[in-house]
């Protein structure tokens, strides 16, 4: 209902339609790309995105954010006159330059994890490649 570009898509690939199927994403009417209706997936290499945005968030933490760090390494906020602890990451609080913490999806959204669903064009797109690549 907040995307209607997406919502002939099965759930498990509301959040990533890139890897839904060609078939599928043809039925759905899903069209990725700057001349489709939905945009092409921004962040591809989802390793070199944590790595970045951990060192930037150490260099604030070792640069002007340093005053805001309790000596258990959470960061505060002061409210009321009051010094609130904030819930910080494992890996922000011990200071280092490893990415500690990853954040995963739920079976239905991992790829990894999903059961494999295909629609009928899909598996003819599929078949059609491997024969072709056999015959070269």
């Amino acid at each position: 209902s907040f995307c209607p570009e997406l919502a002939r898509l099965p759930t498990e690939f509301v959040h990533c339609p890139w890897e839904a199927p060609v078939g599928l994403r043809a039925s759905a009417r899903v069209h990725l790309g700057p001349r489709g209706n939905y945009p092409n997936r921004i962040i591809t290499d989802l390793e070199r995105a944590r790595r970045e945005a951990h060192s930037a968030v150490m260099s604030v933490r070792r640069g002007a954010g340093r005053n805001f760090i309790a000596e258990s390494g959470h960061e505060w906020v002061e409210v009321g006159g009051l010094r609130r602890l904030l819930v910080t990451r494992d890996d922000y609080k011990s200071g280092g330059d490893e990415v500690l913490t990853r954040q995963t999806p739920e079976a239905r959204w991992d790829r990894r994890r999903r059961e494999r669903i295909g629609d009928e064009l899909s598996h003819a797109i599929t078949d059609s490649v491997r024969l072709h690549s056999a015959s070269e």
